[in-house]
């Protein structure tokens, strides 16, 4: 029988044996979750409001103003009021958040790559059947 926690923990051992480059990018700044809202905000055909970002990311919304205040401090989205309803506040990427998601997108896609360089097509493939499974 497997003991998943013992290969997991394998896992996790074999990365930082080999001073993941990879991971380490993947994990700087990007962990405060201003990437994961930045891509929110973009991919929403809606407006979108500050409690809606916490509601989908399950996050508390004191969590959300202080990473909504950090993006807007970068200059990286701006936040207004409803006309509607005063209490509701609409948040959107300014230029500025645009041009750096898409660059964060090219770096991170980048990074994958050279991730997936090292695997055969068919290591891909099974790759991409785990990541959907567990997902």
């Amino acid at each position: 029988m497997i003991n998943k926690n013992q290969i997991s923990i394998e896992i996790l051992n074999a990365v930082a044996n080999k001073n993941c480059s990879i991971l380490t990018e993947l994990l700087n700044d990007w962990t405060k979750g201003l990437y994961v809202i930045l891509r929110l905000i973009d991919s929403s055909k809606e407006e979108v409001l500050a409690g809606d970002i916490a509601y989908k990311l399950k996050i508390s919304t004191a969590r959300v103003a202080v990473a909504l205040k950090t993006l807007e401090d970068k200059k990286w989205i701006i936040k207004h009021k409803s006309k509607t309803d005063a209490r509701k506040t609409i948040v959107e990427l300014t230029q500025v958040g645009k041009s750096v998601l898409r660059e964060r997108m090219r770096y991170l896609a980048e990074l994958v790559e050279r991730f997936l360089d090292k695997l055969t097509e068919e290591e891909i493939s099974q790759l991409l059947n785990i990541i959907n499974k567990t997902m």
